[in-house]
């Protein structure tokens, strides 16, 4: 499934006018490959910004639940947390099922959608299990051509997560805790002082293009009841979402 959190005019995101230009050359880069993991296009540094900047418009999104959450560890709260993961991508989907009611129409010279760069946020336990191999497309196939180029996304920005998950831990189990690397980051080991342009810093050593090209976040919920609660009185309630979710 996918849900939108937010529409805004990229200005608004990204109001600092030098990393605006940079995040709209690595767009274009983006769609004129054909690989919609647009961070992979950016430098280091300019990474930093761009996702720093991504994560106060997403905690924004969830501003009084971080209070809460906060107050709960003194009153008695049904507050959860969990983590998530956030990437930028940029693509334009032209595949069958622009419209709910027709989604095995296909579409028209022109019929595609909007080319889009998107602030993409999953679940972190979905994507250890996408990139694990327990989460897959159904094997019935997707409900329509859009929903293959979703599942896609995905699954580059579960390969991604995996490849940084290793680099910053040294494991290759997709179920690895990030130890004190709470945001996921790969260190550059590099210091850049403010006379440096933020485009003519220079990739250190074994550093690719896949690193950083993500970010955790934090994000409290409200629960109805306790987990402990649930298993307890109903067992594992069957009518919950199996599904990954996409936001953006």
């Amino acid at each position: 499934e996918k849900r939108t959190l937010f529409v805004k005019p990229i200005a608004e995101v990204f109001r600092n006018e030098y990393i605006l230009a940079r995040v709209l050359e690595a767009a274009e880069k983006a769609a004129a490959s054909k690989n919609p993991m647009l961070m992979t296009m950016l430098t280091p540094e300019d990474k930093w910004h761009v996702l720093n900047t991504c994560t106060n418009h997403i905690s924004s999104c969830f501003a009084p639940y971080h209070v809460f959450f906060n107050e709960a560890r003194r009153t008695k709260s049904y507050y959860k947390s969990a983590w998530y993961c956030f990437t930028l991508t940029c693509a334009q989907t032209e595949a069958e099922g622009r419209w709910f009611i027709t989604p095995y129409h296909p579409v028209g010279i022109g019929d595609v959608g909007a080319l889009r760069i998107r602030i993409v946020l999953v679940n972190e336990q979905e994507l250890r299990e996408v990139a694990a191999g327990i989460v897959e497309a159904p094997t019935g196939g997707m409900f329509n051509g859009r929903h293959i180029c979703r599942w896609q996304v995905v699954q580059l920005f579960a390969e991604l997560f995996a490849r940084q998950l290793n680099k910053v831990t040294g494991s290759v189990d997709c179920e690895q805790d990030w130890g004190k690397n709470l945001c996921g980051r790969l260190s550059t080991k590099k210091k850049f002082g403010s006379a440096n342009r933020i485009a003519d810093a220079v990739s250190p050593p074994g550093y690719d293009p896949e690193d950083n090209a993500l970010l955790r976040i934090h994000i409290p919920f409200p629960s109805s009841s306790s987990r402990a609660e649930v298993e307890n009185s109903h067992g594992e309630d069957e009518n919950v979402s199996k599904d990954v979710v996409l936001f953006e």
